[in-house]
């Protein structure tokens, strides 16, 4: 069984748990096809405006292009004909050597770059051509991370850095937007981190801190929370949640059973499996009948298994699950619960997204693009 929140689809629209744009509301759906329907957002009063388009009796003022102010050098990574934007990206060759996945995105840069030229094409950003620059990084620990930090904000000094860092280099986000006041579109944020931040960072999901409220608060309003017996297992890249978790739980009148900290490195494989012999023998004495996984989701759900845990797992972090790697299997996560957005067949058939697949078709004939539930394991990921 599978608990979601849905929302907006991607290519052109947010994937944030928080979506204030829209007064539809947020559903929940288990796969026994129950739904929770929030509460919509109240519609603005008389004293806020409705809408910032100009009346249809008030003529809207055009300027002609030989009118415009001549382009100028303006800002870091602005010249007066570029704007130089910063690409940092998974090193999946780095993971799959590790075992830790079998297949990635395809060609990452050739897919950035079909649509930077489309953007190009059509005249970049306000008459500027946009210039990207790339860096891959392993996302176990912060040693790559901060290099492609210093190399796109220091070395080349771009505008801004598109796709940020995560996993257990997410620290290295603030290298962009702290130490370096450079703009940040993606990464992963915490309440501590954005409010260091120096420049704009804008990331599309929930704060973990806001995540974990709303993942609770659905399981709530399907009854799921009465009468259990909680497990909380943190790992070290997501303490910080770890910390709040008993916190958030006693919202609901619920003490966890046991607070445990799995605190392996993540990717180091055989010391996370040597952890979890201990913490399963510490869950089944403390007579938990759930887990709660906050963070390093593959390394639970194969614990929990290995050791015939009699337990539900609920996850946090729904993207160990989508992408499970060559050591855990599907069967060891099999009825894990976890909160997510829209399924990737579910975007994929947005009608949001029909147009970037026949741009990039057309840019790439040779590229075979299925559906996502048509994927092969060990197939890229396009």
């Amino acid at each position: 069984m599978s608990v979601g929140l849905v929302i907006a689809a991607c290519g052109g629209s947010s994937d944030s748990d928080d979506d204030s744009s829209s007064t539809e509301p947020a559903a929940t759906t288990a796969t026994d096809g129950s739904e929770v329907v929030a509460e919509p957002e109240p519609e603005p009063s008389d004293s806020e405006p409705a809408s910032t388009e100009a009346p249809d009796d008030e003529p809207v003022e055009t300027v002609a292009p030989e009118d415009l102010e001549p382009l100028t050098a303006s800002s870091r990574g602005v010249t007066e004909t570029e704007i130089h934007i910063g690409i940092s990206m998974l090193d999946f060759d780095a993971l799959a050597e590790l075992s830790l996945v079998t297949e990635g995105w395809g060609d990452q840069q050739s897919v950035y770059q079909v649509y930077i030229d489309d953007l190009n094409e059509r005249g970049g950003i306000n008459g500027r051509t946009v210039v990207p620059h790339y860096e891959f990084y392993s996302p176990l620990g912060t040693t790559e991370a901060d290099a492609a930090c210093l190399a796109l904000t220091k070395d080349i000094e771009t505008f801004a850095v598109i796709g940020g860092f995560v996993g257990p280099a997410e620290t290295a986000n603030n290298c962009i937007v702290e130490t370096n006041d450079t703009i940040l579109v993606g990464g992963r944020q915490t309440q501590d981190r954005l409010a260091a931040a120096n420049a704009p960072w804008v990331d599309t999901p929930a704060l973990r801190e806001r995540r974990l409220d709303v993942f609770l608060n659905l399981l709530d309003d399907q009854g799921m929370l009465d009468g259990r017996s909680i497990a909380v297992i943190g790992s070290v890249e997501q303490e910080d949640i770890y910390d709040v978790a008993a916190d958030a739980l006693a919202q609901f009148g619920i003490t966890p059973v046991i607070e445990a900290l799995n605190d392996a490195p993540q990717g180091d494989i055989v010391a996370t499996d040597a952890r979890w012999q201990v913490l399963a023998e510490n869950v089944r004495s403390a007579g938990a009948d759930t887990v709660l996984l906050i963070g390093s989701t593959q390394g639970g759900v194969r614990g929990v298994s290995a050791s015939g845990l009699d337990v539900e797992v609920w996850a946090l972090e729904s993207s160990g699950l989508e992408n499970l790697g060559a050591e855990t299997f599907p069967e060891d996560a099999d009825g894990a619960i976890t909160i997510t957005a829209l399924t990737d067949q579910q975007q994929w058939e947005d009608d949001s997204m029909a147009g970037c697949i026949d741009l990039f078709t057309a840019a790439q004939p040779d590229v075979e693009l299925k559906d996502p539930d048509q994927h092969v394991d060990g197939d890229e990921q396009w």
